[in-house]
């Protein structure tokens, strides 16, 4: 079971380095997401657990129009890995922004801290709001990483599958969400055991 649960988080941690040299790579433009249904019909057994995708701005991102040295610094905090003081300078400019490409972009950096700090249910409401506002596949994948690692696997399920039947994005993301998605399946459909 150890060799399982390693073999496990090797390719999470594999799936995770993929998926963050694929962001790095291109930077996805604004597209719609289809409304679509997937279903698995016979789940098969996978290796694959729950990971915390932490994405890092690209060098030469540009930062927000209103507030590009509280951006910076907080942004500067996140690659650090310091979610606390990326909190303190991003909660006070929710109140304070109105384009929506910035609220997308404080949404996504609020995620990215309270996921740093374990808070993975914030984490989930925060990248709720900013697929809302620029939805793209590594968004919604990072939405389902949240709610996967914060126990709520109904939503994470949800997510998974709407970004397998993403048509257009990336086939490694779409991989990856099936494979998360017939896991969960098998952990939502397995009874506890009994004493």
């Amino acid at each position: 079971m150890i060799v399982g649960f390693a073999f496990g988080m090797f390719l999470v941690i594999a799936a995770g380095v993929l998926l963050l040299a694929s962001k790095v790579a291109a930077i996805a433009a604004p597209t719609t997401v289809p409304m679509a249904t997937f279903t698995l019909a016979s789940p098969a057994p996978a290796e694959s657990q729950p990971r915390a995708t932490l994405t890092a701005r690209p060098p030469g991102t540009p930062t927000t129009s209103l507030l590009p040295s509280e951006m910076r610094t907080a942004e500067a905090h996140l690659e650090k890995g310091d979610g606390a003081a990326a909190l303190e300078l991003l909660v006070p400019q929710l109140d304070r922004l109105t384009s929506a490409d910035d609220l997308a972009r404080l949404n996504a950096d609020l995620a990215q801290a309270e996921l740093l700090l374990g808070h993975f249910q914030r984490s989930a409401g925060y990248y709720e709001a900013a697929f809302a506002l620029d939805p793209s596949p590594e968004m919604l994948l990072e939405l389902a990483s949240a709610y996967d690692l914060g126990g709520d696997l109904h939503s994470a399920l949800a997510r998974y599958l709407r970004l397998a039947a993403w048509d257009g994005a990336d086939e490694t993301l779409r991989q990856i969400a099936r494979d998360r998605a017939r896991y969960i399946v098998l952990v939502l459909g397995t009874p506890t055991p009994g004493p």
